[in-house]
C-alpha cells in the first residue's frame, strides 16, 4: 500500500512524526531545510511494512502506446443525428506512443488528447509510483474508443 503524504509549512501533517523525521534525517541539511520550511507542497511516498511505514522511493517513467482505435458504427447509426459525420478517432494512430516522466506523471503529454488523458491519468500515475508493470485501458468515448497499453519503463 502506498500513501501520499502532503506536507507544507506544518511538517508531519497526516503522518506519524517519527516516520517523517526519519525521512527528513536522510536528506542533506539544505534539502532538509527546504522540505521543512518551503511554502509549496511536497509528496512523501510511504509503504506500510510490518507495523510501520517506510519511505517508498520507487518512481518510473511510463510509456503509453495506442494499440487500437475502434469505431462502433451500429451505435453511431442508432444514436446520433448525423452518422455520416462520424468515424474512428482522428487524434490517435495505432502504434503511436508517448513517454511520461517519472518526475511529472500528472502532466498530459504533448499532442495527447485531453479527454483521453482525463480517463487514463490515474493509471499512469499509479504505474509511475510502483503499481502494476503494465495494463490495457481505453478512453471513455463510447462511439470510438481508443485502446492504450500503459507500461512501466524499468530502471537499468
Amino acid at each position: 500500500m502506498v500513501l501520499d503524504v502532503y506536507c507544507s509549512r506544518k511538517p508531519f501533517l497526516n503522518v506519524e512524526n517519527t516516520v517523517f523525521q526519519h525521512y527528513i534525517q536522510k536528506k542533506k541539511k539544505t534539502e532538509r531545510n527546504n522540505l521543512l520550511h518551503n511554502k509549496t507542497k511536497i509528496v512523501v511516498n510511504l509503504k506500510y511494512v510490518r507495523g510501520g511505514f517506510e519511505v517508498f522511493p520507487e518512481k518510473y517513467d511510463v510509456k503509453i502506446t495506442v494499440l487500437k482505435r475502434l469505431f462502433h458504427k451500429d451505435l453511431v447509426n442508432k444514436y446520433t443525428d448525423n452518422p455520416s459525420a462520424w468515424g474512428p478517432c482522428q487524434k490517435f494512430r495505432e502504434g503511436q506512443s508517448w513517454v511520461v516522466s517519472k518526475h511529472t506523471p500528472w502532466e498530459c503529454p504533448s499532442g495527447f488528447c485531453g479527454w483521453a488523458w482525463a480517463d487514463i491519468q490515474k493509471m499512469v500515475w499509479g504505474i509511475a509510483r510502483g503499481g502494476p508493470v503494465k495494463m490495457v485501458t481505453c478512453c471513455t468515448d463510447g462511439f470510438r474508443p481508443v485502446i492504450f497499453l500503459i507500461e512501466r519503463i524499468e530502471k537499468h
